[in-house]
């Protein structure tokens, strides 16, 4: 009797592993299925790489691995690098349509994908380069190596919006590269103390030097710009600067404007002053300590244009009539020291001198600075 109590229990303990072996055989499934020549290591586990100086190789897996640097902008191969050498590798189709749908896909594409037929170190390519990226639609989801699925780690070097607002996405994910999707929104806010220092746009949105615009049916409108830009240009084509686009700038040292204000044409509730492009959330303006040098290229420049800007060292108004430029529009513009204008008698402080330039402008500075 105790034998077969011994042998029961013996038999039960070698089921129990059996099935935990197939468990954990079934959950690698997809990986084994994708890549057989994983286990077979033959041949076709070898990777045919051309190189920049025109030679070819056959290389192992771990060979090929060690020197791979990422994929091509297209997904038609991976790309490798070995001292001065540039290499690459075909893909396979299985693997092309796999990056299509992470680079491009829907959200219904990305959880349908399902790896069927990549090699080895196309799985490993694929892996490198999404395992830092977080897709958002209502939810967080993530690359698994084989799918995509809902993501417990929000973690993520590359925010992709599917759709939904872009702030509580990047304050959750910690991003520091942001890939606009048609039907996601942004807006400064969302950039405000945020690690962005790229962005991807798709659709009605345009990135360009550091700047994020967005096409609307009134014209280019400019959105936000990154907190880690030191010197900005804004597009001359703008025709919108919303309130409050540069308040992520809290390093900003030189700004070229197309005009002052939030719109190229003044209309009634508008804003004509320099502070508005700094508004914050809570109504208040805040123009960072660190910009110091401005131009603006053409329109109007109101009373108090620039009232409050004390850290503000040169103005730049060349080009802009005299009439068009208000006496009054340099208020608290206590650390001023160079204005270039065509107005001839502004209201500054004492302590100013005035030349004539060929221009037809006059520049205002002070003398113990010169």
């Amino acid at each position: 009797m105790v034998k077969r109590r011994r042998g029961r229990r013996a038999a039960a303990v070698l089921l129990a592993a059996v099935t935990a072996a197939v468990l954990v055989l079934c959950s690698m499934f997809p990986l084994l299925r994708a890549a057989p020549d994983v286990l077979a290591g033959t041949a076709s586990d070898l990777i045919v790489c051309a190189w920049s100086d025109g030679t070819r190789t056959r290389e192992t897996y771990s060979e090929a691995y060690a020197a791979l640097t990422g994929i091509s902008s297209d997904g038609t191969s991976l790309e490798f690098s070995r001292g001065a050498l540039r290499g690459k590798a075909a893909t396979g189709d299985a693997f092309r349509e796999a990056y299509r749908v992470l680079t491009q896909g829907t959200l219904a594409e990305l959880l349908a994908l399902r790896i069927s037929g990549e090699s080895r170190l196309e799985l490993a390519a694929l892996f490198r380069e999404y395992s830092e990226t977080v897709w958002y639609s209502g939810e967080y989801f993530r690359w698994q190596g084989w799918s995509v699925s809902v993501a417990k780690d929000r973690s993520a070097r590359e925010l992709v919006m599917l759709s939904g607002e872009v702030g509580s996405a990047l304050r959750e994910t910690g991003a520091s590269v942001l890939v606009l999707r048609e039907g996601s929104r942004a807006d400064a806010a969302a950039f405000c103390r945020s690690r962005v220092t790229e962005v991807v746009a798709e659709g009605d949105y345009l990135f360009e030097d550091g700047a994020l615009y967005e096409h609307t049916a009134a014209g280019l409108a400019l959105v936000a710009a990154l907190p880690d830009v030191v010197s900005l240009t804004v597009r001359e084509d703008a025709m919108f600067l919303r309130e409050g686009a540069l308040s992520p700038c809290r390093a900003l040292e030189e700004l070229v404007l197309p005009f002052l204000g939030t719109a190229r044409v003044p209309y009634e509730g508008d804003s004509g002053d320099l502070g508005a492009l700094f508004a914050r959330t809570d109504g208040g303006y805040d123009v960072p300590a660190s910009l110091g040098r401005v131009m603006i290229l053409s329109g109007q420049i109101r009373d108090c244009a620039f009232a409050g800007c004390s850290s503000l060292i040169s103005i730049d108004l060349c080009g802009i009539p005299a009439e068009a430029v208000n006496r009054q529009a340099f208020p608290g513009c206590d650390s001023l020291s160079f204005l270039h204008t065509e107005q001839a008698d502004p209201d500054l402080p004492e302590g100013f001198s005035r030349r004539e330039e060929k221009c037809g402008c006059f520049v205002f500075f002070r003398a113990d600075e010169v």
